[in-house]
């Protein structure tokens, strides 16, 4: 996800994240993961706020300094 920062403040990113929540859940996914950068202060904290927590790196991509990798479980 990308918010352009003229747009930010608004919550345009958690009601993005809630939609695909949602998504998810209709469709019954029961695990998401992502990959965000170390220094994507604001997305980490929206992440955590709704329940991802960190974990290693998945599918393809290296483990590295950089990349800060998250999962949440759905009910």
């Amino acid at each position: 996800m990308y918010v352009a920062p003229a747009a930010r403040g608004r919550r345009i990113g958690r009601l993005i994240l809630e939609r695909l929540l949602q998504h998810a859940k209709g469709e019954r996914i029961t695990v998401l993961r992502l990959e965000t950068g170390n220094k994507q202060m604001e997305a980490l904290s929206l992440y955590r706020s709704v329940g991802f927590a960190h974990r290693g790196p998945f599918a393809d991509y290296p483990d590295n300094e950089s990349s800060i990798y998250m999962e949440m479980r759905i009910a």
